[in-house]
């Protein structure tokens, strides 16, 4: 780890009120991203990867944008912190953090894809996982 601490310690910039303001806007657009997709989930959102009884298949609000936006807000969050410190270890963290949920959705569509079948296909094709038009 003795290694790793000198480019731990690395800053890309020292942090300023224009790099403060860009990461509180990116935090609170991933708050309210998250927020406005656990309502849109409604009774179908568990903190566990599983199917609710009568679960349904949402694709409107934030969901006809992304498939997981609940993931896809607490990205912003994380990328707003690396942001704001400007540090080796705030974007270690949100690419960490990127990949990590990325693993999560990918265990929810096997069960997803599994009930919902065709559906989920089509849904997939028009609708990128996680970052808006791009995957």
């Amino acid at each position: 780890m003795a290694v790793l601490a000198p480019i731990m310690d690395d800053y890309f910039y020292t942090h300023s009120l224009i790099s403060g303001l860009i990461a509180d806007a990116v935090v609170l657009l991933g708050v309210i991203t998250m927020i406005w997709a656990r309502v849109t989930l409604g009774k179908n959102w568990s903190a566990n990867v599983v199917l609710k009884e009568d679960h349904e298949l949402i694709m409107t609000g934030p969901y006809a944008y992304v498939r997981h936006p609940i993931y896809s807000g607490v990205i912003l969050i994380v990328l707003g912190l690396a942001i704001y410190s400007g540090s080796f270890a705030g974007y270690l963290l949100f690419v960490l953090f990127f990949f990590g949920a990325y693993y999560k959705a990918y265990k929810e569509e096997k069960l997803l894809l599994e009930h919902f079948s065709e559906k989920y296909i089509l849904y997939k094709k028009k609708v990128k996982a996680i970052v808006p038009f791009i995957c």
